[in-house]
Protein backbone atom coordinates (compact mmCIF):
# COMPACT_ATOMS: atom_id res chain seq x y z
CA UNK A 1 0.00 0.00 0.00
CA UNK A 2 0.92 3.91 0.03
CA UNK A 3 -0.21 6.64 1.57
CA UNK A 4 0.84 10.00 2.63
CA UNK A 5 -0.27 11.96 5.95
CA UNK A 6 1.30 15.13 7.14
CA UNK A 7 0.26 16.85 10.58
CA UNK A 8 0.45 20.45 11.10
CA UNK A 9 2.35 21.23 14.17
CA UNK A 10 4.17 24.17 15.39
CA UNK A 11 7.44 24.86 17.45
CA UNK A 12 5.19 26.82 19.93
CA UNK A 13 4.97 23.25 21.14
CA UNK A 14 8.42 23.64 22.50
CA UNK A 15 6.93 26.77 24.56
CA UNK A 16 5.46 30.13 23.29
CA UNK A 17 4.57 32.68 25.67
CA UNK A 18 0.88 33.90 25.35
CA UNK A 19 0.81 30.00 23.47
CA UNK A 20 0.27 27.70 26.31
CA UNK A 21 -3.09 26.19 24.86
CA UNK A 22 -1.85 26.20 21.47
CA UNK A 23 1.46 24.71 22.40
CA UNK A 24 -0.34 22.03 24.34
CA UNK A 25 -2.50 21.22 21.15
CA UNK A 26 0.12 20.95 19.19
CA UNK A 27 2.90 19.07 20.90
CA UNK A 28 -0.14 16.53 21.16
CA UNK A 29 -0.07 16.29 16.95
CA UNK A 30 3.49 15.62 17.42
CA UNK A 31 2.67 12.46 19.45
CA UNK A 32 -0.17 11.48 17.35
CA UNK A 33 2.37 11.53 14.19
CA UNK A 34 4.74 9.46 16.62
CA UNK A 35 2.11 6.84 17.23
CA UNK A 36 0.40 6.90 13.52
CA UNK A 37 3.65 6.32 11.77
CA UNK A 38 3.89 2.89 13.72
CA UNK A 39 0.91 2.21 13.01
CA UNK A 40 0.96 3.32 9.24
CA UNK A 41 3.95 1.42 8.34
CA UNK A 42 2.39 -1.98 8.30
CA UNK A 43 0.46 -0.25 5.39
CA UNK A 44 3.05 1.81 3.41
CA UNK A 45 1.01 4.62 4.94
CA UNK A 46 3.62 7.69 5.73
CA UNK A 47 2.91 10.12 8.61
CA UNK A 48 5.14 13.07 9.44
CA UNK A 49 4.42 16.16 11.31
CA UNK A 50 5.14 19.95 9.86
CA UNK A 51 5.96 23.20 12.01
CA UNK A 52 5.77 25.58 9.22
CA UNK A 53 6.85 29.14 9.93
CA UNK A 54 5.08 31.75 8.32
CA UNK A 55 3.21 35.05 8.33
CA UNK A 56 -0.27 34.76 8.22
CA UNK A 57 -3.57 37.02 8.84
CA UNK A 58 -3.57 35.64 12.64
CA UNK A 59 0.12 36.70 13.07
CA UNK A 60 -0.30 40.58 14.15
CA UNK A 61 -2.93 39.12 16.54
CA UNK A 62 -1.03 36.18 17.99
CA UNK A 63 2.57 38.63 18.68
CA UNK A 64 0.47 41.59 20.17
CA UNK A 65 1.17 43.82 17.23
CA UNK A 66 -1.66 46.57 16.63
CA UNK A 67 -3.90 46.58 13.80
CA UNK A 68 -2.33 48.22 11.12
CA UNK A 69 1.43 46.84 12.10
CA UNK A 70 2.65 44.05 10.00
CA UNK A 71 4.64 41.03 11.20
CA UNK A 72 8.84 41.00 10.93
CA UNK A 73 9.26 39.59 7.10
CA UNK A 74 11.94 37.40 9.21
CA UNK A 75 8.59 34.75 9.67
CA UNK A 76 8.70 34.01 6.26
CA UNK A 77 5.85 33.26 3.61
CA UNK A 78 3.64 30.29 3.06
CA UNK A 79 5.07 29.74 -0.35
CA UNK A 80 8.52 29.22 1.51
CA UNK A 81 7.05 26.21 3.15
CA UNK A 82 4.73 24.80 0.92
CA UNK A 83 7.86 22.55 -1.16
CA UNK A 84 8.76 20.92 2.13
CA UNK A 85 5.04 19.89 2.59
CA UNK A 86 4.93 18.45 -1.14
CA UNK A 87 7.76 16.60 -0.20
CA UNK A 88 6.23 14.92 2.62
CA UNK A 89 3.28 14.05 0.69
CA UNK A 90 5.32 12.61 -2.48
CA UNK A 91 5.91 8.76 -2.83
CA UNK A 92 9.52 9.16 -3.10
CA UNK A 93 9.70 10.37 0.58
CA UNK A 94 10.37 7.64 3.06
CA UNK A 95 10.71 9.61 5.69
CA UNK A 96 8.60 8.63 8.81
CA UNK A 97 7.70 9.81 11.98
CA UNK A 98 9.73 12.66 11.98
CA UNK A 99 8.63 16.48 12.35
CA UNK A 100 10.20 19.04 10.46
CA UNK A 101 10.01 22.83 10.88
CA UNK A 102 10.55 24.62 7.68
CA UNK A 103 10.46 28.62 7.15
CA UNK A 104 12.43 31.15 5.29
CA UNK A 105 13.67 28.68 2.64
CA UNK A 106 15.25 26.41 5.18
CA UNK A 107 14.10 22.88 6.45
CA UNK A 108 14.80 21.22 9.38
CA UNK A 109 13.68 17.99 11.76
CA UNK A 110 12.84 18.32 15.42
CA UNK A 111 14.81 15.19 17.27
CA UNK A 112 13.94 13.96 20.47
CA UNK A 113 16.77 12.16 22.78
CA UNK A 114 16.68 9.85 25.47
CA UNK A 115 19.89 10.32 27.51
CA UNK A 116 21.89 7.11 27.89
CA UNK A 117 21.90 7.18 31.35
CA UNK A 118 19.02 6.78 34.25
CA UNK A 119 18.50 10.17 35.51
CA UNK A 120 19.12 8.91 39.63
CA UNK A 121 22.78 8.27 38.08
CA UNK A 122 23.39 11.81 36.59
CA UNK A 123 22.16 13.34 39.78
CA UNK A 124 24.34 11.12 41.83
CA UNK A 125 27.30 12.33 39.60
CA UNK A 126 26.35 15.78 40.24
CA UNK A 127 26.24 15.40 43.81
CA UNK A 128 29.83 14.06 43.85
CA UNK A 129 31.28 16.82 41.94
CA UNK A 130 29.57 19.19 44.18
CA UNK A 131 31.45 20.83 46.68
CA UNK A 132 29.33 22.23 49.93
CA UNK A 133 31.18 25.06 50.42
CA UNK A 134 32.09 25.83 46.80
CA UNK A 135 29.47 29.06 45.38
CA UNK A 136 29.43 26.96 42.16
CA UNK A 137 27.88 23.52 44.04
CA UNK A 138 24.46 22.51 42.37
CA UNK A 139 23.51 20.67 45.05
CA UNK A 140 23.89 21.74 48.62
CA UNK A 141 23.48 19.04 51.40
CA UNK A 142 22.68 21.42 54.56
CA UNK A 143 23.24 19.25 57.15
CA UNK A 144 26.77 19.32 56.05
CA UNK A 145 26.98 23.24 55.26
CA UNK A 146 26.00 23.37 58.96
CA UNK A 147 28.44 21.91 60.42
Amino acid sequence: GYGRIVNISSEASFGNPFLVVYGAAKAGIIGLTHNLAVEGARAGIGVNALAPQATTRKHPYMMGLEGGEAPPTRLGSVDQVAPVAAYLCHELCKLNGRVLWAGSGIASEFRTYKTAKKLFEILAQARQMAQPDSKSAVFVDRRRADR
